[in-house]
């Protein structure tokens, strides 16, 4: 239950080397990026293994925006995330992996449901 006035309701991250495990969000809200929102490079991958991002809601990328970089999701579940453009997971210019993960009941409004 967190909110952003801008980006990542429940988390912002600038290029820094993360691994999140096991970890949850749920009911955040943003204008970018209701749950997480994060700009990488290219050496700083992103990593969320074995999560939930349930229930956010944002202008773009309800669950999770992602720009510039790399990031990989393994064994989560993005379910009932809703925005405008991208209802699970918004991103430009980058290079994704997803294995073992599953995209349920998101809603976008104009682009990309999942």
């Amino acid at each position: 239950y967190n909110s952003a006035i801008q980006v990542g309701g429940a988390m912002y991250l600038d290029n820094s080397n993360s691994v999140f495990a096991n970890c949850s969000f749920m009911y955040n809200q943003a204008i970018f990026g209701g749950a997480v929102a994060a700009s990488q490079y290219l050496a700083n991958p992103l990593y969320l293994t074995n999560f939930d991002l349930y229930s956010n809601e944002a202008s773009t990328g309800g669950g999770y925006l992602f720009s510039d970089g790399l990031f990989y999701l393994y064994g989560g579940v993005l379910s009932g995330n809703i925005a405008q453009t991208g209802g699970a997971i918004s991103s430009t210019r980058s290079i994704h992996g997803f294995q073992y993960t599953t995209f349920e009941s998101n809603v976008a409004f104009s682009e990309g449901g999942a």
